[in-house]
This record gives C-alpha cells, sequence and structure tokens, in this order.
C-alpha cells in the first residue's frame, strides 16, 4: 500500500491543481462602446453631446466633481428600445435584465460591404451560421460584423455620403428578410450591427426596425470593432442606460471571449488518444472498419437533418413572403428617424 500524503502536502498538491487545471474564472474582456464625447457621430447633424461642469461650493473640506450631461437617447454605442418603433413595446425600462447578458452570434459580412456599401444580411446567411453552429440557443444576440466600425468617428465614410448624392447614406444593414427570420426565432432576444442603423443606410420605411420592435427584440447600433470576436462561444453584456419610458438609450456593450481550459487536462486527453489509436491498430482492422461505416452514416443522417432543416426554413421564409406583401400597404416612411 502506497505511504499516505502528509496533510500539508496534500493541500498543496490540490491547489497547485486548481491553479493549474481549472479554466479561469472569466475569459477576455472586450469593450465594443464607442466613447461618447464631441466626436460621437449622430444620424441627424443637429444633435450633439455636451458635457458641462457644474459649479462646486468652494469651502467643501474634500474635492469633488460633477458633469451635467446633455444628448439624446440615440447617442453613439445605443440600444434601441421595441418602444422606438412600436408604441406597445417595451421601453428600455422594461427589457428584461436576462435578455441583457447572453449569447453572441456574430456573422461576418465584411467582405461583401467593402465590395458593395448597400451590402444586406440575407436569411441565407442566417441559414449559414445556422449550419455551421446550430441552432440560436436562447437568450442570444445575433451581432453584424460589416468592418464599418473602422471608419468610426469620419463621419463621411461612416454613413457613406458623397457630393453626387448629398444627404444620401450608403451603409450596410440587415434585410428585411433576414429581420423577420430574427423576429420568429424564440432564441434571439435582440441584434446589434456595427453601423448607423439595423437597416440599410438607403432604407426610408426602415422595416427592420419596426419587424423587430413588434416582436419585442431590441437593436444595438454603432457596436465597436467586432472583429476578435468568434462566430460563436463568446457572452455578450449590453447594458443600456435604464431610463423609465424611454425609447433606448447610451448602451455598454461588453464580450467575454471563451475562458481558457486546463492545459495538463488537454494534454492528458491527447495522450489517451494516441494510446487508444495504437490499441486500435493492435486490434486489426475490424475496428476501423466498423467506424467507416459508423461515419458514413453519421454523415448520410447530418446531410439528411440538413436537408429537412432547410426545406423547413425554406417554408418558413416563403410563407413570411406572403405574410408581407399582405401587409405591404402598412409599410409607412418613418421621419426624423435617429
Amino acid at each position: 500500500m502506497a505511504p499516505r500524503m502528509p496533510g500539508v502536502a496534500r493541500w498543496a498538491l490540490a491547489l497547485a491543481l486548481l491553479v493549474y487545471c481549472s479554466p479561469a474564472v472569466a475569459g477576455e474582456l472586450l469593450d465594443l462602446t464607442h466613447t461618447l464625447d464631441n466626436t460621437t457621430l449622430y444620424w441627424n447633424e443637429k444633435d450633439s453631446f455636451t458635457l458641462t461642469r457644474v459649479e462646486q461650493p468652494a469651502n467643501r473640506p474634500f474635492w469633488s466633481q460633477k458633469f451635467k450631461i446633455e444628448t439624446v437617447e440615440h447617442a453613439g454605442t445605443h440600444m434601441d428600445a421595441p418602444s422606438h418603433f412600436y408604441e406597445q413595446g417595451w421601453t428600455i425600462a422594461d427589457i428584461p435584465v436576462e435578455r441583457l447578458i447572453a449569447n453572441a452570434a456574430v456573422i461576418d459580412i465584411s467582405e461583401r460591404s467593402a465590395a458593395n456599401p448597400d451590402a444586406m444580411v440575407t436569411p441565407e446567411d442566417l441559414d449559414a451560421w445556422r449550419d455551421a453552429h446550430g441552432q440560436f440557443k436562447y437568450p442570444t444576440i445575433v451581432l453584424i460584423r460589416t468592418g464599418y466600425a473602422a471608419y468610426w468617428p469620419d463621419r463621411n465614410r461612416y454613413f457613406g455620403l458623397s457630393d453626387a448624392e448629398p444627404g444620401v447614406y450608403h451603409f450596410p444593414g440587415f434585410g428585411e428578410a433576414a429581420g423577420q427570420d430574427l423576429a420568429e426565432d424564440p432564441a434571439v432576444v435582440g441584434v446589434g450591427i456595427d453601423t448607423a442603423s439595423l437597416d440599410q443606410g438607403v432604407s426610408r420605411t426602415l422595416p427592420v426596425h419596426a419587424v423587430l420592435s413588434r416582436a419585442n427584440r431590441f437593436g444595438m447600433e454603432n457596436v465597436g470593432d467586432l472583429s476578435r470576436v468568434p462566430a460563436s462561444g463568446a457572452r455578450i453584456y449590453a447594458l443600456p442606460m435604464k431610463t423609465g419610458g424611454g425609447s433606448g438609450g447610451p448602451c455598454r456593450v461588453v464580450i467575454e471571449l471563451e475562458p481558457s481550459t486546463c492545459r495538463g487536462k488537454g494534454r492528458g486527453q491527447k495522450g489517451r488518444g494516441r494510446g487508444q489509436k495504437g490499441r486500435g491498430r493492435g486490434q486489426g482492422g475490424r475496428r476501423g472498419q466498423g467506424r467507416d461505416q459508423g461515419q458514413e452514416g453519421g454523415r448520410r443522417q447530418g446531410q439528411d437533418q440538413g436537408q429537412e432543416g432547410r426545406r423547413q426554413r425554406q417554408g418558413r421564409r416563403q410563407g413570411r413572403r406572403r405574410q408581407q406583401e399582405q401587409h405591404a400597404h402598412e409599410e409607412l416612411p418613418v421621419p426624423g428617424f435617429e
């Protein structure tokens, strides 16, 4: 029988294993929030951000300072509450807090956006994400990377303005069909994009805002650089200013990347994998043949399931298009959008 390890030694060993093999308490944090200041971009050029120092009594026995902030709700990196485009929708204070901390699903259309400033997110983009990573899991916030965060705060480049078309914006956004798809997905609680609007810049009726708001889905605009956020596996904290009755508010958007895993455990699994591989070779080709047959069956089953999923999504899209045609007369221009 092996000699019993002294108590202190056992405690030291347990502590070393805990430090060495346990995942980190939290992964790396990324701040995807543009700072609110006098360089902040607004949809309406008449809007601005003002920070005014409030005078403090001179005879206080301590030093302190405070400021008065003046701006509109929809400023900088911000969240649109459903009530922004739907009268019966949640206000910014009504959104359940459990929807503000969610799985981050990133869809990258930056290459398309670089080639076409009017690029849009389509249902096919959503299907491609689902095919690669599975269905969205509640709660999920779908984030679109167009690459336009790199243009902030250059107003002309960020909004796609030109002398040839004064006042006409050209930047990417969600297409209406993709917005409808997300509004109908019960796992999706909100969306975000690194441009000035959920809808494309050229849109005049802003249908994506409307369809998401009616489903009580919030939207985040002017999100920061998403280039380091993986397509899946990260967590997002989207925490807006909680204003009673507000239709939106400045939002601090933070991404938590997946924590590192135990290095020792990874090596052990790798070693065991090599041992199993060696034993498989020693037992001959029967196991390998069975494994090949199983893999082939799994591939066929996966292909069948994927085809069935695509047929179901196609059916849902056709139904949505019929519904959109029936209600097309309800779409009205939205003046003064922020």
